[in-house]
């Protein structure tokens, strides 16, 4: 049985180049707590649960937990830091490379500076690759 590494990386501040942060978005989404399209079907969970065991995307009663999807696949959770305003993860042991684990890195330093923008007081014009997330 695979087990989640202890991997709780909180992304760090900073700016992703718009390329890249594109070619990110494409391949890895952070979805959130109760996704519709992970809840859906349980029949059809094994889809993009593969070997992963059940426990690790979804909570005692049943509810998705925020999730990393790697090309329909789960790989981890994540979830919002609101003491540091940043965006932490766990990925799966032995499901992810080194390419897969650096892009998720980027896309939570993505998704931390445009969650961020709505806890500023200050009024703040997104960047592209902030908007793109939206």
């Amino acid at each position: 049985m695979e087990s989640v590494a202890d991997v709780h990386a909180p992304s760090t501040v900073g700016r992703v180049p718009g390329q890249h942060a594109r070619a990110i978005i494409l391949r890895s989404q952070l979805l959130a707590h109760e996704d519709v399209a992970l809840k859906a079907y349980f029949e059809t969970r094994s889809r993009y649960l593969g070997s992963l065991p059940p426990r690790q995307a979804f909570n005692q009663i049943g509810e998705v937990l925020p999730t990393i999807i790697w090309d329909g696949q789960v790989i981890g959770t994540w979830s919002w830091q609101g003491a540091t305003k940043t965006v932490a993860y766990t990925l799966a042991r032995r499901r992810t490379t080194p390419q897969q684990r650096k892009a998720v890195a980027d896309h939570a330093t993505l998704l931390s500076g445009a969650l961020r923008l709505g806890w500023s007081s200050t009024l703040h014009t997104p960047a592209e690759d902030q908007l793109a997330l939206l």
